[in-house]
């Protein structure tokens, strides 16, 4: 009877384990096939059928930081294969990565790489 208990509840927490993989899979989904819009909580939240307050617990605790951190990240890795891929102007590629103005692109790229868009460029091609 005991050895059942702890089946069963080993199958649960795999169960539960494989859910959260699935609605992390949709979520990432959702932002590469939006990233250059805006993109708000409230809609991924809905995408993967939870309530924005669900959501952004779910999406702290498993990330282990705010959606919106995880979007600016994701955001600057696409950045940096336009920059070393394409001649793209710097004003151009932050707003096909979804910021909202050039400025903030370049705060936010600077703030993750230590380095301005244009010397990040500039280096990568020497």
């Amino acid at each position: 009877m005991r050895e059942d208990f702890i089946t069963d509840y080993c199958q649960k927490i795999s169960e539960t384990e494989q859910q959260k993989e699935k609605r992390l899979q949709k979520i990432d989904q959702y932002i590469v096939l939006h990233y250059q819009d805006v993109i708000q909580e409230k809609e991924v939240a809905r995408q993967v059928g939870m309530s924005t307050r669900s959501f952004c617990r779910f999406f702290n605790k498993t990330q282990y930081c705010k959606f919106s951190k995880y979007l600016n990240i994701r955001r600057i890795e696409i950045s940096i294969l336009l920059l070393k891929n394409t001649g793209y102007s710097i004003v151009d590629i932050a707003y096909r990565c979804g910021f909202s103005s050039p400025a903030y692109f370049g705060k936010i790229f600077k703030k993750m790489q230590g380095k301005t868009p244009g010397m990040y460029r500039k280096m990568s091609i020497t």
